[in-house]
């Protein structure tokens, strides 16, 4: 067979208009320039041979070395192959697919390289589209289940409450049956509170406002009290607990309050996964420089594809509107978040489904850390009586008759004098009256808020008032919010809704700092 007659080889590629055909000598300059090169990549053979065919990369890749490997690997493999974005001499982009072949004479000399590259920008972008589309659906479908499952389960505690303010309205009952309705109402309205800080969490840390209070925070103490406040759902089920809390785990710097959450959800999820007569293990120790938290259920397990989506929002192993168990699928994403925010990971695994799972959070230990000692005093506290409230003045702010009333029954209770105004105008008047120690008010109400009720008191009302100790109880309860509540002049921010232990702390808290001020109605 005769040699193939060259004239006819540069004919053949000279007629390729669809892709840029050329060849490289050994440093990986152009020689030859066809006119699909000149198509593709908008350069004339006399401004381009001799220039180096890095120039059509893009400059994160020329920085990367990407060229380079590219000739080594031809040169290792025998070719090279690739699809990736490359630069026109415009500026723009196209999607190329690329292909580098070495090129040898009869002794094995390397002589250069032939490269063939297409133009796939078309097909790129139908892709693009098509994955965009896929995305967005399946984005919107997650959304929708997931605002129905936040709408059922809103709905449920909604429901229960209904029924019952409706029995303690239209019926006679015994202790026993009252003390079942209000059980039935506190446990509900605590469920709704949950869900709402879910939901308020998981705002905060996707828009960066999650506000961390950062203090030594023994998890063994946290654990046990978690442990204690689910130990009825847990006999419910006759769920055994076991515990192995490492007196030698030693403390974390965190946020007590954000720590119980990461300790609540995982329990509560090993006590709603777990079946009758199961076992739960939880377990603490130091590993290197982290303390580990470990919950270890034999429950349903999760399935080996839904591991890597576990933590994600809006996501469920089960979102049907039959699944057996209730919750938002908020959750594990909201622990995920809480671990991050404190310099730690969690980790999960199951061998699959019916097998139990097992979750572990790392948390880091400081290289020095001031020792706890106001961890003992705060769970003194919890056992001691809430104060007394005798002979304290307060003032209760808000367009809410409903709200105004529990205030004033909870305070009153621990024996608190409570007077009460439905505006900004009224308070102005009763102020003067009244001459309370503690002002309690509500920040959104009609016509002037409590921000321009605080700024009145503080620059226009007389000296005998403008010192009065006040906190705002608002549904407002960000930590913008909070900021914007104590530069207004509120010395607390109590967020609704109010725990009344919390309130009558709070109400002791400003009342002290009245009487250390000179600022009381005995003064």
């Amino acid at each position: 067979m005769s040699d193939p007659d060259p004239e006819l080889f540069h004919l053949l590629v000279d007629g390729v208009l669809d892709y840029a055909i050329f060849v490289l000598d050994p440093s990986g300059r152009i020689r030859t320039w066809n006119p699909g090169a000149r198509r593709i990549k908008q350069y004339d053979a006399d401004e381009i041979i001799g220039q180096h065919f890095s120039r059509f990369y893009m400059a994160e890749d020329r920085a990367r070395g990407k060229p380079e490997r590219a000739l080594a690997t031809a040169l290792a493999e025998g070719r090279y192959e690739d699809e990736c974005w490359r630069v026109r001499k415009d500026g723009s982009t196209f999607w190329a697919r690329v292909v580098i072949t070495p090129l040898r004479d009869a002794s094995g000399t390397l002589q250069g390289f032939a490269k063939v590259t297409g133009d796939l920008t078309v097909r790129r972008r139908a892709e693009e589209s098509e994955e965009g589309r896929r995305v967005a659906e399946e984005t919107n479908r997650l959304k929708d289940e997931f605002l129905a499952t936040v709408s059922h389960e809103l709905r449920t505690p909604l429901n229960i409450l209904t029924g019952n303010v409706w029995r303690l309205r239209s019926t006679q009952m015994g202790e026993a049956d009252r003390e079942s309705v209000l059980g039935a109402l506190d446990r509900n309205v605590r469920l709704m509170t949950r869900l709402v800080e879910d939901l308020l969490d998981m705002s905060r840390m996707l828009t960066g406002n999650l506000h961390l209070d950062l203090a030594p925070v023994e998890l063994a103490s946290v654990i046990e009290s978690t442990i204690e406040n689910l130990a009825p759902a847990a006999r419910a089920k006759n769920l055994t607990i076991h515990t192995s809390l490492s007196v030698s785990a030693g403390p974390v710097l965190g946020d007590s309050n954000r720590l119980q959450q990461v300790i609540w959800n995982l329990l509560s999820n090993a006590v709603k996964f777990t079946d009758v007569g199961g076992r739960i293990e939880v377990r603490l120790v130091r590993k290197d420089v982290d303390v580990v938290m470990q919950v270890r259920d034999t429950g349903r397990g999760i399935a080996t594809r839904f591991l890597p989506n576990l933590f994600d929002r809006f996501t469920q192993a089960d979102p049907s509107t039959t699944r057996e168990f209730g919750g938002m699928g908020l959750g594990l994403s909201v622990v995920k978040h809480l671990a991050e925010a404190h310099g730690g990971r969690v980790t999960a695994f199951s061998e699959g489904e019916g097998r139990g799972t097992t979750f572990d959070v790392y948390l880091p230990v400081p290289a020095t850390l001031t020792p706890p000692d106001t961890i003992a005093a705060a769970l003194t506290r919890l056992t001691e009586p809430l104060p007394q409230l005798i002979g304290t003045r307060v003032l209760v702010v808000d367009d809410q008759s409903e709200a105004r009333e529990s205030l004033r029954a909870i305070l009153t209770h621990y024996g608190a004098n409570v007077v009460t105004a439905d505006s900004t105008r009224e308070a102005l008047r009763v102020l003067d009256q009244f001459r309370p120690d503690i002002l309690l008010a509500d920040i959104a109400m009609p016509e002037d808020d409590g921000y321009a009720l605080i700024r009145q008191v503080r620059t226009q009302m007389p000296d005998y008032v403008r010192g009065v100790q006040a906190a705002a109880v608002t549904a407002y309860a960000s930590t913008e919010d909070r900021l914007r509540v104590l530069a207004a002049g509120y010395q607390l921010h109590i967020p609704k809704p109010v725990d009344p232990a919390d309130l009558v702390e709070a109400v002791a808290t400003l009342a002290r700092a009245a009487r250390a001020g000179g600022r009381t109605a005995s003064s």
